[in-house]
């Protein structure tokens, strides 16, 4: 094992410093063993504060495969099963598309094949509980017919857990604290940022807004509670490793079979393939030496230059992390770090190629070129916003008249309001300045994201605004999300004395 791994420490230190990162974890497992265990950089990077194999980081969305095992040991417990509608057990799951509503089985949440885009702006940030995101789902209009076409999907990992929860008379978190957590001795392990800031050797995250300036900074944590079945899940590399056993070895621990042989096998196998206009890792996912990827059931399924390879990646505000398995070999690699972004993947990509004894690809440098395209495809976007912008135009009303609060059934409230002469935008936890860019069009500048967002209001017949209009759905086949405006309190109040 040591002779494979020559060199990879301080490649993994020379990536780090190219990515801006301040601390990484990697633990390898092989059959029932830990091989490897380490900790890089920092994970408090003021106080220096260093990694260690104990250090918990956010997994982020490889919590997906936990979900899935928590669903399937409620199959092997004869309280769900994969192919029913779900409506047998949630009677009041509803989606806009009526025919999918009715005939949606676990297996579909699981394998992301409802039919719904993302979506994430809906959640991210919100007030709502788990419960008040599920009851508004009928509202999101889907981007394709319902098992087409595999579209990456939170809010049904959030509904997939919430079933989990209400068929065990418990919740999603009770099912894996339980059955999960306590039977493997993931005693580190947690379901909210808010239980690892109370430990004493957790990672703080960072991210690097501009990569021109290559000012990297502290933010805060995201608390992700409500959709926690999605990638809640906080861990250290040692705890993970015992997951990655769990995986490895048919579902069993020690001398207890946590999840049947069979259910993990489902789990493990593909259920809808990842087409061109579905990929999710391009260069995984186009090399030539790396097969078409699928999807199981929390977990992406494709061959690595001819070897089986499970894997999921995870990420959350300033935190990237990674799950892999080879099952033939019996190696399970697990990844963390506490910076946004893609650190782990060449990672990744040179810890198969070494285990493996493959001739080792150059992971890190197409990594990075790949970075680099999407930043300048994001600044052509820029660009060609700025052009099509009709100079000297002015809005239809004074800025004052564009105040107020407005709403859509799915997404919530959206607010406007005028500080120091110009508009400022709020949805949800997010702020942001909103410039005039022509007509009745502004762009609102978020911070934590690194595009504008274009906001169009409707001037309504009684010549008011009367709407505004984002493009929120993140998904070009989906319309912008309209949000009206609801009744100023006076307004309401004369039409109550009416």
């Amino acid at each position: 094992m040591m002779e494979v791994l020559k060199g990879f420490e301080q490649f993994v230190k020379d990536t780090m410093e190219e990515w801006q990162v301040p601390g990484v974890a990697i633990a390898i497992v092989k059959d029932d063993e830990v091989v490897y265990a380490e900790g890089f950089g920092y994970r408090d990077v003021e106080n220096e504060l260093p990694v260690t194999p104990e250090t918990i980081f956010a997994i982020g969305s490889s919590t997906k495969s936990f979900t899935a095992t928590s669903a399937g040991i409620m199959v092997d417990d004869g309280k769900l099963d994969w192919n029913t509608p779900i409506r047998k057990w949630l009677p009041s799951f509803e989606l806009h598309d009526r025919f999918a509503s009715e005939r949606m089985t676990l297996a579909d949440l699981l394998c992301h094949r409802s039919g719904l885009p993302r979506h994430d702006l809906m959640w991210i940030g919100t007030p709502l509980t788990r419960k008040g995101i599920f009851d508004r789902l009928k509202h999101l209009e889907p981007s394709k017919d319902f098992r087409t076409l595999w579209q990456y999907q939170n809010l049904m990992y959030l509904t997939a857990g919430y079933l989990v929860g209400t068929v065990n008379d418990s919740s999603w978190e009770d099912v894996v604290r339980e059955r999960i957590f306590a039977p493997l001795e993931m005693n580190d392990s947690n379901l909210s940022v808010i239980d690892s800031q109370k430990t004493d050797n957790y990672a703080l995250p960072y991210e690097v807004p501009d990569r021109k300036s290559g000012e990297r900074k502290l933010i805060d944590f995201r608390n992700i509670d409500a959709i926690g079945p999605a990638g809640s899940i906080n861990s250290n590399v040692l705890d993970m490793a015992k997951w990655l056993m769990l995986n490895l070895n048919g579902g069993k621990c020690k001398d207890e079979q946590i999840v049947a042989e069979a259910t993990l096998k489902e789990i493990h196998s593909a259920q809808m393939p990842l087409v061109t206009e579905a990929i999710l890792m391009p260069p995984f996912e186009t090399h030539p030496e790396i097969g078409q990827a699928s999807y199981g059931f929390g977990w992406l399924i494709q061959n690595y230059r001819g070897h089986r390879w499970l894997h999921h990646g995870g990420n959350i505000d300033g935190f990237n992390a990674m799950i892999s398995l080879l099952p033939n070999e019996k190696y399970g690699i697990v990844i963390l770090s506490n910076l946004s972004g893609a650190i782990a993947l060449p990672i990744l990509g040179n810890l198969l190629d070494r285990l493996l004894e493959l001739e080792p690809l150059d992971w890190n440098k197409i990594w990075l070129d790949f970075r680099d395209e999407q930043i300048k495809g994001t600044e052509a976007g820029d660009e060609a916003m700025e052009k099509a912008r009709i100079p000297d135009t002015q809005p239809s009303h004074a800025l004052e008249d564009y105040v107020g609060e407005y709403e859509h059934p799915a997404y919530g409230d959206f607010t406007v309001e005028l500080r120091d002469g110009s508009l400022v935008s709020t949805y949800n936890d997010m702020e942001f300045q909103t410039n005039h860019y022509h007509y009745d069009m502004f762009l609102g500048k978020i911070e934590k994201f690194s595009f504008s967002l274009p906001l169009t209001f409707s001037i309504g017949s009684d010549g008011s605004v009367s709407s505004v209009s984002a493009p929120l759905g993140m998904h070009p086949a989906v319309k912008p999300i309209e949000f009206v405006r609801k009744p100023a309190p006076e307004a309401e109040g004369e039409a109550e004395q009416d």
